[in-house]
């Protein structure tokens, strides 16, 4: 018996095709565009429009790409020991209505729009306007030209679409990581991040990994013994200061002073953020001689501090009773 996440995709695609080639015409006739009193350039530009016109009527089903997804994503860390949070295609609309409203189902709605008109713009654009010009003469009634021609197309038009494809997969892993991370089950985010992994799925991207981050430090999951930060670093997402100072957080938070420090050192970003977590995770896990020379190195390269640094600053010089820095502190007020 199929998954049932695959129902939504087989309706999905039933209905989509059905809706693409009944506007297609319509479209076509609506514009009106005819190659021998327009020209072969507006009547082409009519085709390609026609078909992107017909692609857009088809995000009327929108929703069901995104139930689809969801539904898919949910099977995914089901098999990797997780639990199903939704029973069908049904509960995937009632749950999402409850925590979002209508409009959490039209998450991406903006990008598959985009990529829908350019796919099937290209796609029935193209074969309409090229089928008469190439299948003349002995190809006219050819079956292998017809389909060859096709095949073609349809690869040209899926190959220009592809970057726009990948970013709506990608909006759809995190809508989907988000909403683990908000549920009963937060856990069940890492399983889908991993099984999405083993699968060859969608890259993540730095919102992925600010999520993941925060999964880690809500469930003390030490960033699933270092996979998040390794990956972090592979597809170079160190050099983004939101994701770069999360990291420093999360390895401090899980008692990694270590590794905190080194991805600290090692990092191409730094900010006012960078430095307080660092003092201040020094500060609170009681090494505050680490504190203290975190916040020499912050004076030494001309960094701006603010009050969150000289708590951690002056907390530690408490512990230590390093009243020569307290002093210098005291007198910067």
């Amino acid at each position: 018996m199929a998954d049932r996440h695959q129902y939504p995709s087989v309706v999905q695609k039933v209905a989509n095709q059905a809706l693409n080639f009944a506007f297609k015409d319509y479209f076509k006739r609506l514009f009106n565009f005819r190659k021998d009193r327009d020209g072969y350039w507006k009547w082409f530009a009519g085709n390609l429009a026609s078909g992107g016109a017909a692609g857009a009527s088809s995000l009327l089903l929108s929703t069901l790409d995104y139930a689809r997804t969801r539904l898919a994503n949910d099977a995914k860390a089901a098999k990797k020991g997780g639990e199903r949070q939704f029973n069908g295609l049904i509960d995937v609309y009632r749950k999402t209505m409850q925590s979002d409203g209508i409009a959490g189902l039209y998450r991406g709605f903006n990008i598959s729009c985009v990529g829908i008109i350019v796919y099937r713009g290209l796609y029935f654009g193209m074969y309409d306007s090229l089928k008469p010009v190439i299948l003349t003469g002995k190809l006219q009634d050819s079956f292998f030209a017809s389909f060859a021609l096709g095949w073609v197309i349809t690869n040209g038009a899926g190959l220009a679409s592809y970057p726009i494809d990948t970013v709506r997969r990608r909006m759809m892993m995190t809508s989907a990581i988000r909403d683990y991370l908000e549920s009963e089950n937060p856990k069940e985010a890492t399983l889908l991040y991993n099984s999405i992994l083993r699968s060859g799925g969608s890259r993540p991207d730095n919102h992925t990994y600010l999520l993941l981050f925060k999964v880690c430090a809500s469930l003390l999951l030490n960033c699933m013994d270092h996979q998040i930060r390794w990956h972090v670093l592979l597809l170079g997402f160190d050099k983004d200061i939101f994701v770069y100072n999360a990291m420093i957080y999360v390895l401090f938070f899980m008692g990694e002073l270590e590794l905190s420090y080194e991805a600290f050192d090692e990092g191409c970003v730094r900010n006012l953020v960078s430095w307080n977590s660092l003092i201040n995770g020094y500060a609170r896990s009681g090494k505050v001689r680490g504190a203290i020379r975190i916040y020499e190195e912050m004076i030494k390269e001309q960094a701006k501090w603010d009050e969150v640094t000289m708590i951690g600053v002056m907390s530690s010089c408490a512990q230590f009773e390093n009243f020569e820095t307290w002093e210098i502190i005291s007198s910067m007020y």
